[in-house]
């Protein structure tokens, strides 16, 4: 098991799942890189990370497990349910250019509205700690 890399995507392209905790940026590279995942997110001192991963649990893109409520061997049967799953392909459904279009639409003076993301339809989120 490795401790540290600085090469982090050279792990994640490795694996066949990945489990990791819920930061943006490691999800980010999980989703553009197909991975199936097990997350078990941070949800102290905000649930930003529990919140995040939910809404890509109910997108069917990952497994959210909420760190106070882990049973003994669960980690262990959400991570042999991900590899049952088929590989899918690079998530190419999110955009993740927030900032080249704000860009655009600040350089057109305000003028041209903000072309949107992709944002899937999702029922109202009921996070619970």
């Amino acid at each position: 098991m490795l401790e540290f890399t600085d090469d982090l995507t050279s792990c994640i392209v490795a694996a066949d799942a990945v489990i990791s905790m819920g930061g943006y940026n490691t999800i980010c590279e999980i989703l553009i890189l197909g991975k199936r995942a097990v997350v078990v997110p941070r949800v102290r001192p905000v649930e930003e990370q529990w919140i995040r991963c939910v809404r890509l649990e109910q997108m069917g893109l990952l497994t959210a497990l909420h760190p106070d409520r882990i049973q003994a061997g669960e980690l262990y049967k959400a991570l042999q349910s991900a590899l049952a799953q088929p590989v899918r392909p690079p998530c190419a459904r999110f955009d993740l250019n927030a900032l080249g279009r704000i860009t655009y639409h600040l350089l057109s003076g305000g003028e041209t509205p903000v072309p949107p993301a992709y944002v899937p339809a999702l029922s109202p989120l009921e996070v619970a700690s």
